[in-house]
């Protein structure tokens, strides 16, 4: 045997990396289950390829993943044969060239996966992660749908059913978002031991829904055309507040409205042809949906209202879809005649906002300041009033939660109209003008009564907006706490806080990162007591010296002279440790600043 043939073969190491690997900058390591594969492919159930463009002075690699062998050569052994092989070199260096050409001139050629189909990745883990979403859906309509019902149910189980999300990529993005928001309510405990069926908990981060639910998001929103895309964003946002990354929620709200107004989608005359019954249906629900969600973060984090009720040219949802009878057509629409009274009250708010703040403004062409503030309120007052009375009764009543969705998504409804009516009260007192001690006590009063009414259960569910509505009343009751006060008003004051940590306490049960709020805000009731007892020590040595009575006399009453030597200021280390905006009646604070740095 001759040497060149007891010399091993060579093999050539794969250098490689597939597709996959390559475009995610990951390790790319052979499969010891499957051999023309790796590893990461095999993870993740798609095909190990190669037929992205391969580099100059290379032979295209195969797609196998199986080691390419040398074999080896022989000599030649004589003149005829060393002419016959440079013959034969000399061809296939000139094929080789033509071959060459001809890869890098197919590789534009190759055939590329639809133009909307999402990436294999996030294919791969919506696919492996179906049941799950399912059960995330589930969740949705549990919590998340009465308020804001954006998909209909049985349109979104059939296509989950039939994973037309794995193949239309705006459809995930939606999917995904709405993922993400499910999962962080239970993650917040919104579940309750009333729904005993499906998952308490997931194991999944929503972050990662996030992750997945941006990534089928185009970069640039001129090309977001459909219904589904468009969704994503609301979905996005109200997942943002429930992570309390309110910037992250200006930032889709605003994408949001920018879509609206590029497809002029605000005016029903300018959708699309093609959409069926139900995507109509859905567009008027995610319209005022995200109409009421605009009017609430202007309030709350004293933002600009993007839209107003003016603009509008979409009709209210009917409740009505395209595969119902009649009949339960005529059922299913009974909940959402609540739904859109909420409306209506957000668009009495949207008008009592823009009243409040042109008082302030110093653009008030129109001299706001000089009609009556309560004149204005009176008449809002009035209108609201007349809507309510009109209103079916089982929305002015709310039951405990029964775990039955057909039957809790009217509690859910008329939840959300105190919850509004309250907020509506917070925003007309802003309106009137000179508000004394009492009157701000009375309405705190009340709006903490209200709260109170609506079952735990209920508060759970709603989870962290109704957080929101809750600093409200505490922006009215720190106009008092921070400005001089009689032992009477902080006896008021004092008993409206305690009420307010016991609602507090009832949300951080479940609302984790808000853990601490209530404790924090008896603490600093605690540090006013201290010092309103070290004050009243102080005012009793001082009234045992009968020239300081002497002195008050001169020009007040002895009722009057009590009264005003009984008045406190708290000092600044303890407002300062407050964190409530200082002023109710200055519109250019920041609404709810409190909660946020409990």
């Amino acid at each position: 045997m001759s040497a060149s043939e007891q010399r091993p073969k060579k093999f050539l190491r794969t250098s490689r990396a597939c597709d996959f690997c390559h475009k995610r900058s990951i390790r790319c390591c052979a499969s010891a289950t499957k051999a023309d594969s790796c590893t990461n492919c095999v993870d993740f159930d798609i095909t190990c390829r190669y037929d992205r463009p391969i580099k100059r002075g290379r032979g295209r690699a195969s797609t196998s993943r199986g080691p390419i062998a040398l074999e080896p050569q022989s000599q030649p052994s004589s003149n005829t044969e060393t002419a016959q092989i440079a013959q034969t070199t000399t061809d296939a260096t000139e094929s080789r060239t033509r071959t060459r050409s001809q890869s890098q001139t197919a590789a534009h050629e190759l055939p590329r996966p639809p133009a909307n189909a999402p990436d294999p990745s996030w294919r791969a883990f919506a696919s492996a992660t179906n049941p799950l979403i399912t059960s995330l859906f589930k969740t949705y309509f549990r919590v998340v749908y009465p308020i804001f019902p954006f998909f209909e149910s049985h349109w979104v189980f059939q296509r989950l059913a039939s994973d037309a999300h794995l193949a239309d990529r705006d459809l995930l993005a939606s999917i995904m978002a709405a993922c993400s928001l499910a999962a962080s309510r239970m993650r917040d405990g919104s579940i309750t031991g009333s729904y005993d069926h499906g998952p308490t908990s997931v194991h999944i981060s929503p972050e990662v829904f996030i992750q997945a639910a941006e990534s089928c998001l185009p970069l640039d929103i001129t090309h977001v055309t459909t219904l589904d895309a468009l969704r994503a964003y609301p979905l996005l946002a109200l997942s943002a507040i429930q992570g309390r990354r309110i910037d992250v929620m200006h930032k889709y709200i605003g994408i949001y409205f920018a879509i609206l107004n590029i497809r002029q989608w605000h005016d029903e005359s300018n959708w699309p042809s093609t959409w069926t019954s139900t995507e109509k249906e859905e567009m008027r629900r995610l319209y005022w949906s995200m109409y009421t969600l605009d009017v609430f973060s202007s309030i709350v984090w004293n933002g600009c209202v993007h839209f107003q009720e003016a603009h509008a040219r979409v009709q209210y949802p009917s409740g009505g879809t395209d595969n119902v009878s009649h009949q339960r057509v005529s059922a299913a629409a009974k909940w959402i005649v609540g739904w859109n009274f909420t409306t209506d009250l957000y668009r009495v708010l949207e008008h009592a906002v823009s009243r409040s703040r042109t008082r302030y403004s110093h653009f008030n062409m129109l001299d706001v300041t000089t009609s009556t503030p309560s004149a204005f309120s009176s008449g809002l007052n009035d209108r609201v009033n007349t809507l309510y009375l009109a209103l079916p009764e089982t929305f002015k009543t709310i039951d405990e939660m029964t775990g039955d969705a057909a039957k809790d998504i009217y509690g859910f409804q008329s939840a959300n109209i105190q919850a509004t009516l309250a907020l509506l009260r917070m925003v007309l007192f802003s309106v009137e003008a000179d508000s004394d001690v009492d009157k701000k006590c009375s309405v705190a009063s009340d709006l903490l009564a209200v709260f109170h009414r609506i079952p735990k259960s209920y508060l759970r569910a709603i989870s962290a907006p109704l957080v929101y509505h809750l600093s409200g009343i505490g922006q009215i009751l720190s106009s008092v706490v921070t400005s001089p006060m009689s032992e009477a008003s902080y006896a008021k004051v004092r008993e409206l806080l305690f009420s307010m940590a016991t609602l507090l306490e009832t949300l951080e049960s479940v609302l984790q990162k808000r853990a601490g709020a209530a404790k924090s805000l008896l603490d600093q009731v605690d540090r006013i007591d201290q010092f309103m007892a070290t004050q009243r020590r102080a005012q009793l040595q001082a009234q045992a010296v009968p020239q300081a009575r002497t002195d008050m006399n001169e020009w007040a009453s002895p009722s009057v002279a009590e009264e005003i030597s009984f008045r406190y200021q708290l000092p600044n280390d303890i407002v300062g440790d407050w964190s409530w905006p200082l002023d109710f009646d200055d519109t250019s604070n920041t609404f709810f600043e409190w909660y946020d740095n409990a």
